[in-house]
């Protein structure tokens, strides 16, 4: 069962409202499934999806209907936390021969409380070295991760990992910080290239399961990884804590290891990246249509190197997602260092990198990619980029109620986010920046064509004048201590005048840039919504009557649509269907007076035209 708390603000929310496919269902069954919807007013309830996704008021009104139940503070687990954990055990032993005297689980609960949501969890945590394993394996650790009871196909590491140095402990030796769970278990004795056998530990197989209502997917639709903020620390610490109780080869003969070392005269990672791109070069150039058919992220160039680098025998210096991460990040550089005096990029090789910049409007967000450029760069009349990923949520009821887009980047601007301005000033559309005023925010207004509006001092100037009086720039400005400047946030701005404030600013900005074009946002109504009564009455009664007229038809492909027993060549077949229902129309008695009558009607209406052109 979801809750309302899980959802990290009102613009959150409105996104799920907007998304949801059946349109004519009510919102009391849309909402079934939230803890909260006893709360829900029968009013609000009995309207339909429809109704609803089209008023901002109305998705507010529900949002702040199903916060009143206040939300749980703890996770029920639905079983004895002994058993379950004897029960964890038993399961692995069920796959691999484990030691279960030294095997160790346990099953924590927490509850997650920042400043989007809130919602309760539980982490379930074990670590069991193999029996009779030697010292040849020592230090190997197999990963089982899971969220929800649901395991990942290629083992779950990637779930645990983290863009931030989020697995924090602890210990005698000081405070530790890394992004992944498997990094915490290298960092515990689970290191297998560590030239010190002695401090390694047996090989084991570590298994960690997250129950949460709020997964919160990372990456594109293949869920990649999820975000590790709410739970990292607490798994740190107990893999940390169980991993010292597992048997180590301190003690037992050995200091260096005894394996050689097959890392010498072994090819350079940039070696292997050099190669590919080479190679890569020659077959688009060779097949062009391969950047379509063959389509590789930055990431699907370190999967491709790995197999035959492992075949090579290869060994990475620290772990193996350490070396994809730095093959993910040296293409771009290169392919300039490979072809300096060529327009040779990434792109032009067909690798593309995931999205960094996000793209909202009419209440839609979309990944400013490589495709997706000059079809987003020609959407929007007013188009305000904002480096702090948060705050365009925040400002999204505005950007809908006065239609301009804005587009998110985390952190610095990317390839894609400044082409994506370049294209937009090629539209005559208005383009603007709001930035940190900082060095990096200065450099970032530089690297592009768009006006930057601030924020700085001006911003806090215009603010005392318009209804903030108590602003001051002491209280948003502060000390960088890198470059010893002093800096002004937007968000340091938004924390003290909110959403509404930092608004009217900008919506200032922008005005001070008239004329502006505003086409693209006002939408002309459409000629049937104009219509006479009598008129739109006509013309929905024909197609009314078109429907009457071909429903057995339509009801008979349906049949054979939903027991098909092969694939169709879809356009093949839409156009087969469309032959065939107007051929029934064509043969109707009613269709054909409405073909009789309707010339003479039109007959009339070219008069009018004349007449009209000759005034």
């Amino acid at each position: 069962m979801t809750s309302v708390w899980s959802y990290r603000d009102l613009a959150d929310f409105r996104q799920f409202i907007r998304n949801l496919v059946n349109r004519s269902m009510s919102m009391s069954h849309a909402l079934a499934g939230f803890r909260e919807v006893s709360m829900l007013p029968k009013r609000l309830g009995q309207l339909t999806v429809e109704e609803v996704t089209t008023k901002t008021e109305l998705i507010e009104q529900i949002y702040r209907a199903l916060k009143k139940m206040r939300p749980e503070t703890r996770y029920k687990l639905p079983y004895d936390k002994k058993e379950r954990e004897k029960e964890i055990i038993d399961n692995i032993a069920e796959s691999f021969v484990i030691d279960k005297n030294n095997a160790h689980c346990k099953i924590l609960t927490g509850y997650n409380r920042d400043v989007e949501r809130q919602f309760p969890y539980a982490i379930e945590i074990a670590l069991a070295p193999l029996k009779y394993s030697d010292v040849s394996k020592a230090g190997y650790v197999k990963f089982i991760g899971s969220v929800n009871d649901t395991p990942a196909i290629d083992g779950g590491e990637k779930y645990f990992q983290s863009d931030q140095y989020a697995y924090r402990w602890i210990d005698k030796k000081g405070e530790h910080a890394v992004r992944s769970a498997m990094d915490v278990l290298t960092s515990s004795g689970f290191n297998r290239t560590s030239p010190y056998t002695s401090r390694k530990r047996f090989a084991s197989v570590a298994y960690v399961n997250i129950k949460t209502d709020v997964p919160d997917w990372l990456g594109a639709a293949g869920k990649t990884h999820m975000n590790q903020l709410p739970y990292a620390a607490t798994i740190a610490k107990t893999l940390v804590a169980m991993a010292h109780k597992i048997p180590s080869y301190h003690g037992q003969g050995f200091a260096l290891d005894p394996t050689p070392s097959s890392t010498t005269n072994q090819n350079t990672v940039t070696e292997y990246v050099d190669v590919f791109l080479i190679q890569r070069r020659k077959a688009v150039e060779t097949d062009p249509n391969l950047r379509i058919t063959d389509r590789l992220t930055q990431r699907g160039v370190a999967y491709r190197l790995r197999p035959g680098m492992m075949a090579d025998g290869f060994e990475p210096k620290i772990r193996w997602s350490t070396t994809m991460d730095s093959i993910t990040n040296m293409i771009s550089e290169r392919c300039e260092m490979l072809w300096p005096d060529e327009n040779i990029d990434r792109e032009y090789l067909g690798i593309y990198a995931k999205a960094r910049g996000m793209f909202y409007y009419r209440g839609r967000t979309t990944p400013i990619d490589f495709n997706a450029i000059e079809e987003l760069a020609s959407k929007a009349a007013v188009n305000i980029v904002i480096e702090k990923e948060g705050v365009p949520t925040v400002l999204a009821p505005y950007a809908d109620k006065y239609r301009v887009a804005l587009i998110s980047t985390q952190g610095r601007f990317v390839d894609y986010v400044k082409r994506f301005v370049s294209s937009v000033i090629d539209e005559a559309a208005v383009v603007v920046t709001i930035l940190d005023d900082d060095r990096v925010g200065r450099e970032m207004a530089n690297s592009t064509r768009a006006i930057n509006i601030g924020v700085n001092k001006d911003t806090v100037e215009w603010l005392q004048k318009n209804g903030y009086p108590n602003l001051s720039v002491e209280k948003v400005q502060e000390k960088d201590p890198s470059t010893g400047e002093y800096r002004i946030e937007i968000d340091s701005i938004l924390a003290e005048v909110g959403a509404e404030g930092l608004w009217k600013w900008i919506k200032y900005e922008i005005e001070k840039l008239a004329p502006l074009d505003l086409r693209k946002s006002i939408d002309m109504p459409a000629n049937e919504v104009l219509y006479a009564k009598e008129i739109a009455d006509s013309f929905t009664y024909v197609n009314d009557y078109a429907d009457l007229v071909t429903s057995h038809t339509r009801k008979e492909i349906e049949k054979e649509l939903s027991e098909s027993d092969e694939l169709y060549d879809v356009g093949a077949k839409e156009t087969a269907i469309e032959e065939e229902l107007s051929s029934k129309l064509t043969d109707d008695e009613g269709m054909k007076m409405l073909a009789e009558e309707l010339p003479k009607i039109i007959k009339k209406l070219k008069e009018f035209v004349e007449k009209k052109q000759n005034l």
